[in-house]
């Protein structure tokens, strides 16, 4: 059963178009103006594409959901299993314990002890977004998702190669004073 109603469409690409925005600026190593705002929206778009998904294509029923996703996957892999539901909802889960956490701290990437668990959790959050835009879906979504995650594989290329784009964080003011000028 295609999720074609408006309202279901229109939030997964807000979503994604959020989830992408915020990612562009982190792969580009560079703090984006607003950008928490952006993923908090995002997130919400994600949360209004559940809940249209579900008023529009599964009659409130978790088993429709779970039965659909479940013929999706086989429909796809050959695997019947509706693990990609709870997958999604881990997915908008961890996507706002991250946006709880930014909010709190004021720091768009975890540091410290927490920074492989919060790249473990940017990771599966972009083989999800990949899967369901590019994996599972079609025609013009298929599209924007490639487009997506090529500009994000270009952002991320150009900020490793050319360092001169990435602010060097162990450099500081004073140590800069500390280093006299070559003539």
């Amino acid at each position: 059963m295609p999720q074609t109603h408006p309202i279901v469409v229109l939030s997964i690409w807000l979503a994604v178009a959020g989830w992408g925005i915020v990612m562009f600026g982190r792969c580009r190593g560079r703090k984006l103006p607003g950008a928490l705002a952006i993923w908090v929206t995002g997130w919400f778009a994600f949360v209004v594409h559940v809940i249209s998904a579900f008023a529009t294509s599964y009659r409130w029923s978790h088993g429709v959901a779970l039965a659909e996703t479940a013929w999706q996957t086989r429909d796809l892999t050959g695997f019947d299993s509706g693990i990609g539901l709870w997958m999604n909802y881990l997915f908008g889960a961890i996507w706002v314990v991250d946006a709880v956490r930014w909010a709190a701290t004021g720091e768009a990437v975890a540091t410290g002890r927490w920074k492989w668990p919060h790249r473990s959790m940017h990771l599966f959050l972009a083989f999800m977004v990949f899967n369901g835009t590019v994996v599972f879906a079609s025609g013009a979504t298929r599209v924007f998702g490639i487009l997506i995650f090529v500009f994000l594989g270009v952002a991320w290329f150009r900020a490793r190669t050319r360092p001169s784009c990435v602010p060097d964080p162990t450099l500081s003011e004073e140590k800069d004073r500390l280093i006299p000028p070559s003539s």
